[in-house]
């Protein structure tokens, strides 16, 4: 008996869903809220008493890093290269996006966008969306495959020693955005402490 020959063709990616091609010719674009990324720090602290009776007090947040990754996974599905980071009601908070993970960013073309605010003296407009995360990561990692180029727009990423690290890739632009890491507690200076090859830094190159 003969076996038939195992196909090379690459496996085609699932068809956009139907609620979602609309949304995506629309409004051309789609926001992380969609996915379930609110912004708005839904987080509460976890109360429990260890065998001497004292409280151990532990803040769990959901991770918006998930809606993120989803709303990137579809867009590729979709035809759709604008990811949207809103406000929430009322605006005037501004958003808080907490991350517990990173987000892998590893194919272009792709913008990345919040709003912005209201001009600040020299500062000009001041991203609206806040991005912070919580684990040891940072909150995105471009690794490798970036060949079409990604745009970070009036973005505040945040990370507990990395903010943004970019592997081996090319194409990337930040505009009107602030990197800020916290190094053994201490903030480094919005987004102006870049380093190369190093792993405790707002912005790190290798």
């Amino acid at each position: 008996s003969s076996s038939s020959p195992s196909s090379s063709t690459p496996s085609t990616p699932p068809p956009c869903p139907p609620e979602l091609l609309r949304i995506a010719e629309r409004d051309g674009r789609f926001s992380v809220a969609q996915f379930g990324a609110l912004g708005q720090q839904h987080c509460h602290v976890n109360c429990t008493l260890d065998k001497t009776g004292d409280k151990c007090r532990q803040t769990i947040c959901q991770d918006d890093a998930v809606g993120v990754r989803d709303a990137i996974a579809m867009s590729l599905r979709c035809g759709v290269s604008e990811i949207w980071f809103p406000p929430p009601r009322p605006a005037a908070i501004g958003a808080q996006y907490v991350f517990n993970s990173t987000v892998l960013i590893d194919r272009g073309p792709l913008l990345l966008t919040g709003d912005r605010g209201a001009s600040v003296g020299f500062a000009g407009s001041p991203p609206q969306a806040a991005i912070y995360n919580r684990g040891d990561g940072p909150a995105f990692l471009f690794n490798y495959s970036i060949d079409d180029g990604v745009v970070l727009r009036n973005l505040n990423i945040g990370g507990g020693h990395i903010a943004v690290k970019i592997q081996g890739s090319s194409g990337i632009v930040f505009d009107n955005c602030i990197l800020q890491a916290n190094s053994d507690g201490n903030w480094t200076a919005f987004g102006a402490n870049v380093r190369l090859g190093s792993d405790n830094a707002a912005l790190v190159v290798v």
